[in-house]
């Protein structure tokens, strides 16, 4: 009898029989290892048996929880067998390997992500609900993509179901402060999403679901929404730019219904740190969004007359450059400056007014842009 010590060697050996042998030679690659990114996880074959190597070198825990899949395979295949029912057996099945929610997979993501990325709001509901029996559910609400920044929130919107309305709660109820203070790693936030890629039935439920909040919370609600609609991205925008460009109607008037609501003041014009940056105002009579821009003009605190530093251009100068005469009329009423021109605007070499660039310029629809201009001499 052998008196060699075997206590550091793997408590499950290579199979010694061909058969054993050439079924666990075809495994393409092994689960992932825990705590360690998808790209170090993958184990392609190289030659006959490198598996076999690669197992042993794997910790107990792990080689452990591979050797349980045979069995649970197996009866799977039983249960298949009998109920001629390939997706309650395939229920089944994942029910019984949770761990499995938090691998991911060659394109960074755990399975609930993929679900949601696909649209799948019925897988996703089940692997929750995989969690909630695992014991694992708030682990699995606060996960954290640490590839792309981003929260299970932000890719759920992409449902845009009212059927999903409860998974959006769920993750919303989990943590409300994440509206704001998770953003993904191009700064953008759920809101950002939402209105980036009009999900607008999305955006709506997350409006509602916070509206309906208890009372007692309403003013931490109000706060953590004021601050994720006023914050800006990597590209210096807010939810209200991807909305201004856009000139998606409904959702701002979703977002007008919340507001007055929830007695909300947004500021659109003092959430910009770079001299170059638009306001939704500004973007929007680029765009051409007539009834957006009235929005603006009518909701929340828009200056009118607020300027690109770097340049000193005013939304006015947009609408004659665009040769809007229409927008041009619009920003009028609401007090724009046909002369606007500062202290800063002195220095800048070559800067116009509106109306001396309106004269000047070679813009589209010129004699009524210039008309619509000096309305405010009469």
């Amino acid at each position: 009898m052998s008196t060699e010590d075997h206590s550091d060697e793997p408590f499950l050996q290579a199979p010694a029989d061909d058969a054993a042998l050439e079924a666990l030679n075809s495994i393409e690659s092994w689960p992932s290892l825990r705590g360690h990114s998808y790209k170090q996880n993958e184990i392609s074959v190289v030659s006959p048996g490198s598996e076999v190597n690669t197992f042993r070198k794997l910790l107990s825990s792990v080689q452990e929880e591979l050797a349980q899949y045979p069995g649970m395979a197996q009866q799977a295949f039983r249960k298949y067998a009998e109920s001629g029912d390939p997706r309650r057996t395939v229920k089944w099945f994942i029910y019984r390997i949770p761990e499995m929610l938090f691998r991911t997979d060659q394109s960074g993501y755990i399975p609930i992500e993929a679900a949601f990325a696909s649209g799948n709001g019925p897988a996703a509901r089940v692997m929750l609900d995989i969690a909630k029996h695992a014991g694992t559910l708030q682990r699995l609400l606060a996960y954290r993509n640490q590839l792309y920044g981003h929260s299970l929130i932000m890719l759920a919107v992409k449902l845009n179901s009212r059927e999903c309305e409860d998974i959006l709660r769920k993750l919303i109820e989990f943590d409300p402060a994440g509206l704001h203070r998770i953003c993904d790693n191009e700064g953008r936030n759920v809101l950002h999403r939402c209105t980036e890629f009009d999900y607008c039935e999305s955006f709506r439920m997350i409006l509602t679901i916070l509206k309906r909040f208890p009372s007692v919370h309403k003013d931490r609600i109000a706060t953590e929404a004021k601050a994720a609609l006023e914050v800006a991205d990597n590209r210096e925008k807010t939810p209200i730019h991807y909305i201004s460009s856009s000139g998606n109607i409904a959702m701002l008037t979703d977002l007008d219904i919340f507001l007055t609501q929830m007695q909300i003041v947004l500021n659109f014009d003092a959430c910009h740190q770079s001299s170059s940056a638009f306001t939704p105002l500004m973007l929007a009579v680029q765009k051409g969004q007539f009834e957006v821009c009235k929005w603006l003009l009518e909701n929340g605190s828009v200056d009118v007359n607020y300027k690109q530093h770097s340049t000193c251009l005013t939304a006015l100068h947009f609408a004659v450059r665009a040769g809007n005469p229409e927008l041009i009329s619009l920003l009028m009423e609401h007090n724009a400056d046909p002369g606007f021109c500062d202290s800063e605007c002195d220095l800048l070499c070559c800067y116009k007014t509106p109306l001396v660039m309106a004269e000047t310029e070679d813009v589209p629809n010129k004699l009524a842009c210039v008309k619509s201009l000096r309305t405010s001499d009469i």
